[in-house]
């Protein structure tokens, strides 16, 4: 910075100098933030671009990681400056500035877009390329607001899904490893979580008050139907030759946190967010395990007495799904706030399966 050795000893003293000091004894040139020094650096390099083509969410989104690049691409998009034609020119350094990536989008309409060619899949996942949809669908719908929560909800149900295939017990059914064994295993985790079902259901009934009160009888319904399926599943278990008594069944982590956080959600006055609760775990009966129960019965050459559970809950969640809806509709048209009662179910729902994956991927 062409100071004097004599005037570096002075001010080199293992301190720490505001900007304004800084500025003022000769350490930098001028003050600003991270915009200013780019602009500074582009008007040396000879590449001055104009303030406003500029794009960085870093003040509102913070530092993302590996993420960031998406999340500034979708919160850009979101934000209605681009149009057809325009070109986004991706600025990527690592977090080091060790490496430094480009990239060159140009924007189009959707229906512009080019129709790709089918992907070749391993013939293990053949059987599974259209992933369940979501449970229930938006379309169709009069109700903007419950328009509106359905496909919130479907959004979730999307992630969610997606992870779901993800997980060592999915991916192991669709590579076609998965034995009979493995069911058992399964089956260990997977029977207290339901043993606690209607406990939950009941607890929430209980706290259930004005303007709720029609979705006590329908949540009591669900509850009864479902109060003593555990026993259905434990006894399939037993089909395969498990022998632990049903009390000596725990949870694993991640059923024991879902539990957990069921419970906590019940006993809130008025937990109508449990709405999406319910529907991740019935969406998981009724569209999940209906793709997943040929594979399983295929790999593990168990008796058809082994997979009651799964087949009872294939056919009759849809049944509940229905009951379900009618549920939300009252949810939704019984509120004081419609549009805070939506966000409460489609909040659970996220939160529910993020826990109901923690549970999936803990069994194997």
């Amino acid at each position: 910075r062409k100071l004097e050795p004599a005037r570096v000893e002075e001010i080199a003293q293992g301190r720490v100098w505001s900007g304004t000091d800084a500025k003022e004894i000769g350490l930098v040139d001028e003050l600003g933030g991270l915009n200013a020094a780019i602009a500074h650096a582009a008007e040396k390099a000879g590449l001055v671009i104009p303030q406003e083509r500029w794009y960085s969410n870093l003040t509102t989104r913070g530092n993302t990681g590996a993420a960031s690049i998406f999340i500034m691409l979708n919160d850009f998009l979101a934000s209605g400056r681009l149009k057809k034609g325009e070109k986004i020119l991706f600025f990527v350094p690592e977090s080091g500035r060790f490496t430094v990536s480009y990239a060159l989008l140009e924007a189009v309409d959707a229906s512009d877009a080019p129709t790709l060619p089918p992907r070749q899949h391993a013939a293990a996942v053949t059987d599974i390329l259209d992933l369940p949809a979501a449970p229930v669908e938006a379309e169709n719908r009069e109700d903007g607001l419950m328009r509106d929560t359905l496909k919130a909800l479907a959004t979730v149900w999307q992630g969610y899904r997606s992870a779901a295939w993800r997980t060592p017990l999915i991916h192991k059914i669709v590579g076609q490893n998965f034995t009979a064994l493995d069911y058992q295993r399964w089956m260990t985790h997977w029977i207290p979580q339901v043993r606690e079902g209607s406990k939950w259901m009941f607890e929430a009934v209980e706290n259930i008050d004005e303007p709720f009160l029609l979705l006590k009888s329908l949540i009591s319904e669900h509850g009864n139907d479902e109060k003593n399926d555990f026993m259905i599943l434990y006894e399939d278990y037993r089909t395969t030759g498990g022998d632990l008594p049903l009390d000596s069944l725990v949870r694993n982590p991640g059923g024991e946190a879902l539990n957990s956080y069921m419970h906590a959600a019940a006993a809130r006055k008025n937990p109508v967010g449990l709405l999406g609760g319910i529907y991740i775990i019935e969406g998981t009966g009724q569209r999940i395990i209906p793709a997943l129960l040929p594979m399983i019965k295929a790999q593990t050459g168990l008796p058809p007495q082994a997979f009651r559970f799964l087949q009872y809950h294939g056919d009759n969640d849809p049944h509940h799904l229905d009951r379900w809806l009618v549920a939300v509709g009252i949810a939704l048209e019984s509120s004081d706030n419609p549009a805070e009662t939506s966000a409460a179910i489609v909040r659970t729902a996220k939160e529910v399966a993020s826990l109901y994956l923690l549970h999936m991927g803990g069994v194997l």
